[in-house]
């Protein structure tokens, strides 16, 4: 699975996040972002932050090259330019594609007119794929994505 974000030319950065959840688990075994760009960091690569586009228009590329049958994979948007706050998110024009070995399975532009940083667009478990699209600020006041 590949998943591309791109956007317009504000915000000038927006970061891809997406973690894993085994089934019958709370907690993710792996978070791929700007911060940890690679699972496992040694060894074969399961998912990998392959493009951080920090300048504008992306594209930021996340990739799972070896998908769990079980388990739920849950993908988001940050706006790390205004940092989670605000309206240049829902105004970024940012649109989401997630493809397969198939070609492009589905795409996602964030919801317009939104207060927030935090844009969580879908989650996928056992292959299909289950939109969320919504735009939050981040909960509690964190400055983590989840």
């Amino acid at each position: 699975m590949r998943v591309v974000l791109t956007w317009g030319s504000s915000p000038s950065d927006l970061d891809s996040h997406l973690s894993y959840y085994p089934a019958g688990s709370g907690t993710h075994t792996y978070h791929i972002s700007f911060g940890q760009k690679r699972f496992p960091s040694t060894g074969t690569t399961v998912a990998a932050l392959d493009v951080d586009g920090t300048n504008a228009f992306g594209p930021e590329t996340t990739s799972v090259y070896r998908l769990s049958s079980t388990g739920t994979y849950r993908f988001s948007v940050y706006n790390w330019s205004a940092g989670g706050t605000g309206t240049s998110l829902s105004s970024s024009g940012a649109i989401v594609r997630v493809y397969d070995s198939k070609g492009l399975r589905a795409t996602f532009g964030v919801p317009a007119g939104r207060i927030g940083g935090l844009w969580t667009v879908f989650t996928m478990s056992r292959g299909v794929i289950n939109p969320v699209n919504s735009v939050a600020n981040l909960p509690n006041g964190s400055s983590s994505v989840p």
